[in-house]
């Protein structure tokens, strides 16, 4: 009697664990992939044919400016032909005023166009990697992607650069983890694809970064 009841007690606990083998998904650990913005965007063609852009807006900028300095100057040699308190010398004065208004005036609104301008093209950069790294990421079934700098610390570095490197997440990971060169091979080429159009560089939902 003892026996048979020692019996069906493992015979229980055997069919329980089993039970319970059979409820619990595998664990399995997170796959993460690292990315190196900095890099991308230093190497991304896109952006680098929008900075050229915007150094030729500046340099025409920069030549108005000039133009508009050169006219300020003459008006100020003018004024010095005539006599201070008279009519020539109040409306030389007067004309000096204005074009040194319309100078500041000129001024802050580049600065304020230059500001608008980088931001756009940077928002319009991020934006064209987070849809890379999410096609990515999806494809290749990541949990996580985190951004990381993969510059190694030189001799060369100033002290700002040496404390920004020392802000990194990462202190080692495995090679293959780092999916930088595999984002910017896949924007480079998208954009090489599109001609230079900027608007073209969006991935489309059924292309994908490969390895």
């Amino acid at each position: 009697m003892k026996k048979s009841f020692l019996s069906l007690l493992l015979l229980t606990c055997v069919c329980t664990g089993m039970v319970q083998a059979q409820g619990q998904a595998p664990q399995t650990g997170h796959r993460i992939g690292l990315v190196d913005l900095g890099k991308i965007v230093k190497d991304y063609s896109k952006f680098a044919a929008m900075q050229k852009s915007m150094e030729a807006e500046v340099a025409k900028i920069q030549a108005e400016l000039n133009a508009k300095g050169e006219r300020l100057q003459k008006l100020v040699t003018d004024a010095k032909r005539f006599e201070p308190s008279t009519p020539q010398y109040e409306a030389a004065e007067k004309a000096i005023l204005e074009a040194r208004g319309d100078i500041e005036a000129y001024k802050a609104a580049a600065q304020r166009k230059a500001a608008r301008r980088e931001s756009e093209m940077l928002r319009d950069v991020y934006t064209d990697i987070t849809e890379a790294v999410g096609l990515y990421a999806g494809h290749y079934k990541l949990d996580f992607v985190m951004k990381y700098n993969s510059q190694k610390a030189t001799d060369s570095m100033t002290p700002q650069e040496t404390f920004n490197l020392m802000q990194n997440t990462f202190l080692y990971t495995k090679q293959g983890h780092d999916i930088t060169p595999s984002i910017l091979k896949y924007l480079n080429d998208k954009y090489s694809k599109s001609g230079g159009n900027a608007s073209a560089v969006r991935p489309a939902s059924n292309t994908r970064p490969r390895q």
